[in-house]
């Protein structure tokens, strides 16, 4: 009976270790199994590509025995994935997931601009966390009171990459299982771009024809297209007829001097300005016809007062935009009465006005998307705003706007951050033949959007000289620093 006892006993532990054996076999055979650490398996930004190889009927091996690892890593395949900061995008295989960061930096800082050296430099100080008064950001933690900088080369914003890679280590002989995957890969952020005044005077005028309309905005080209939407103020009628106004300064061009707009990135102009009847009535209908004979949007302007403040509707990355533009500008210097004689009324074509009773139901109509309004406002050739210019400004947030673009003083003014929106009190001159001290200096704006919401801007500055964009690099930087130090005063 012993023995009896004893043999059943033997069997069963018998097949006790043959089967335990046969489940170490399966369990770690080399063609269905990785084993993988722990670090991986209990990280979530791996839980999808996880999820796929266990799709493919791949299981995971979790040994937590120091020595029980050490020999089965010699024997066994194991998942290898390796997470590195990088200066460009990853092209190659094996791609899980890939973060853009974005540098931001505080309002005044000194740093704008970056060549490839500069961020090559930042980059190896990140890896070496050893950065300082710079924030790595990625697209949701991005914020308006925080800029972003741009590469000197085309003013897009610097980006760095985060990216994880995979592969499969001690295979003895080529996987079965096809691991083509799909990686997570961030989606670049919706850039808006801004320019101030444009007018076509002697200076512009002669550039286009003598080297053609494409002349005009050449040089500015690269930061121009680099975005999903260009703006500029239209400060100047498309027609050859119309009455002209009996004031200091008027401006028209004719359609073949408008092809230096058409040629280039601009698709969109805010139009309610004081120059924009200087021809009459028919000149202004003139004007909205050949914009969209072009099919380069506007607003500002209308046959009637209620189509003048209408706003451009945009849909890009679905994002939802809306566009208002409107004028507000003191008499000019000779008398001459802006705003009574270009204002819409129900009877008159003209632009839209700085009425408030009419903006904020628009604005309410429009609150589910991002509402962006550009006032033709200020004084012209002082660099601060007004207390009046900073009033309408507000009042414009105040009202439901989400972002406040000024132009008309001719020279730029600072930015501030009011109630967590952006005000810029004015984007200076793109293209204008004005030969004053400042009034031949620019910026361009760039605003950046992700899921329905301005997360944060940054700029880049600009010179007109003789009727084109000229990008001279020691003007530039006198330009950063006079930007800067007037919007330190407005953000103390």
């Amino acid at each position: 009976m012993n023995r009896k006892v004893l043999l059943i006993c033997f069997i069963i532990f018998g097949l006790i270790i043959i089967s335990f054996s046969l489940s170490l076999l399966w369990q770690f055979h080399g063609k269905h199994s990785f084993i993988v650490s722990k670090e991986v398996l209990n990280n979530p930004d791996y839980f999808h590509f996880l999820y796929f190889l266990r799709e493919k009927r791949i299981r995971f091996v979790r040994l937590d025995k120091p020595g029980f690892d050490r020999f089965f890593m010699k024997w066994y395949p194991k998942l290898v994935i390796k997470r590195e900061l990088q200066g460009k995008p990853y092209l190659g295989d094996h791609l899980i997931k890939s973060q853009n960061y974005y540098l931001g930096v505080d309002i005044t800082s000194n740093l704008v601009r970056l060549d490839g050296t500069e961020r090559k430099q930042i980059l190896r100080k990140v890896k070496q966390r050893a950065l300082k008064n710079i924030s790595l950001l990625t697209e949701k933690q991005l914020q308006i009171n925080k800029r972003l900088l741009v590469n000197k080369e085309d003013g897009k914003p610097v980006t760095f990459y985060l990216v994880d890679t995979f592969s499969l280590e001690n295979f003895k002989s080529k996987p079965k299982h096809n691991l083509s995957y799909e990686p997570e890969v961030s989606k670049p952020l919706t850039v808006l771009g801004f320019a101030g005044d444009v007018a076509f005077e002697e200076h512009v005028k002669n550039i286009i024809h003598t080297k053609g309309p494409a002349a005009v905005f050449k040089q500015a080209i690269p930061l121009m297209e680099n975005v999903d939407l260009f703006s500029i103020n239209l400060e100047f009628t498309v027609s050859e007829i119309g009455n002209q106004e009996k004031k200091n300064y008027t401006f028209q061009a004719n359609e073949y001097e408008f092809q230096a707009i058409v040629s280039s990135p601009i698709k969109y102009v805010t139009t309610a300005n004081n120059h924009i009847k200087d021809f009459g009535e028919e000149a202004l209908k003139d004007t909205m016809k050949y914009l969209t004979k072009y099919q380069i949007y506007y607003s500002g302007v209308g046959l009637n007062r209620q189509e003048a403040f209408q706003p451009a509707l945009f849909n890009i990355n679905n994002n939802f935009l809306a566009f208002f533009s409107i004028c507000k500008v003191p008499q000019e210097y000779g008398g001459y009465d802006t705003m009574k004689n270009f204002t819409a009324t129900d009877r008159q074509a003209g632009f839209a006005n700085d009425d408030l009773t009419v903006i904020k139901p628009l604005f309410n109509q429009y609150k589910n998307g991002i509402i962006i309004i550009q006032p033709h406002t200020g004084m012209e050739y002082r660099l601060r705003p007004s207390l009046a210019h900073r009033n309408l400004a507000k009042s414009l947030i105040d009202a439901g706007a989400h972002a406040v673009i000024c132009h008309h003083p001719h020279v730029i003014n600072g930015v501030e951050i009011y109630k967590n929106r952006l005000i810029a009190y004015s984007l200076g001159d793109f293209v204008f033949d004005i030969q004053k001290q400042y009034a031949d200096e620019g910026l361009i704006l760039y605003l950046y959007i992700y899921q329905q919401e301005i997360k944060s801007w940054a700029f880049y500055p600009t010179v007109s000289h003789y009727g084109q964009v000229v990008l001279d690099e020691n003007r530039l930087v006198e330009v950063e620093k006079r930007f800067l130090a007037l919007s330190k005063e407005l953000n103390p």
